[in-house]
């Protein structure tokens, strides 16, 4: 055996580092979570409703309140618990959901909001039909 080979390589246990892991462990999901949070955005306006995804790539998502079919919240019991609830919206020119956005906050208000935006857009347009 040659003298400059080691007979034994050792390294600390994955033990010492133990805090250190399960610290990583805590502020990760936190880091994904705020990341998350940060790439997603819904605008209502007087006639249309916009859903921006993405944080470096971005995607927009648009369409007319006149348009909108149904708009539906889903909330599970923790999400009640929290006041919290998915809005899930349907068009005319698709079948199914067309925009889910999840955790928005006060979803039944952003739900009436939508709805009542979709009923102004509708009643503009017959009146402009008249």
């Amino acid at each position: 055996m040659a003298e400059d080979e080691p007979i034994l390589t050792v390294k600390p246990s994955h033990w010492n580092y133990f805090w250190y892991y399960v610290f990583f462990i805590l502020i990760v999901p936190l880091v994904i979570a705020l990341i998350k949070r940060a790439s997603i955005k819904l605008w209502i306006y007087p006639n249309r409703v916009v859903v921006e995804r993405g944080l470096l790539n971005k995607s927009y998502k648009k369409f007319f309140c006149g348009d909108v079919r149904t708009a539906d919240v889903r909330q599970s019991l923790l999400q009640r618990m929290f006041g919290i609830g998915d809005i899930l919206v349907s068009t005319a020119g698709q079948s199914g959901y067309e925009v889910t956005v999840e955790g928005i906050p006060n979803p039944i208000n952003v739900q009436m909001v939508i709805l009542q935006q979709k009923e102004e857009a509708l009643g503009r347009s017959s009146d402009e039909a008249e």
